[in-house]
């Protein structure tokens, strides 16, 4: 699923449709009242990167090697420009 909000991706996750990525501040509420749980032991810092993640088991799935090979094809010409 694609949101554009954090609210809209709190409310999925909370509903258990998947992982929310959100800024600790934004997740605050919800995790102190048990509503989400931490993924991992601790908050991971960004720097403004992003990171592509998908299962192990799903490594070769089709769609997910054609949108890795697309990724890396724009990463690799947009340092050119």
């Amino acid at each position: 699923m694609l949101f554009d909000q954090f609210a809209t991706m709190t409310q999925a996750a909370i509903s258990g449709l998947g992982v929310a990525l959100l800024p600790d501040y934004l997740a605050d509420v919800e995790l102190s009242e048990g509503r989400l749980q931490p993924l991992l032991q601790r908050s991971v810092s960004g720097s403004g990167s992003y990171w592509l993640v998908w299962p192990k088991a799903r490594a070769n799935y089709p769609p997910l090697e054609a949108f890795r090979t697309w990724l890396a094809a724009e990463i690799s010409t947009s340092g050119s420009q």
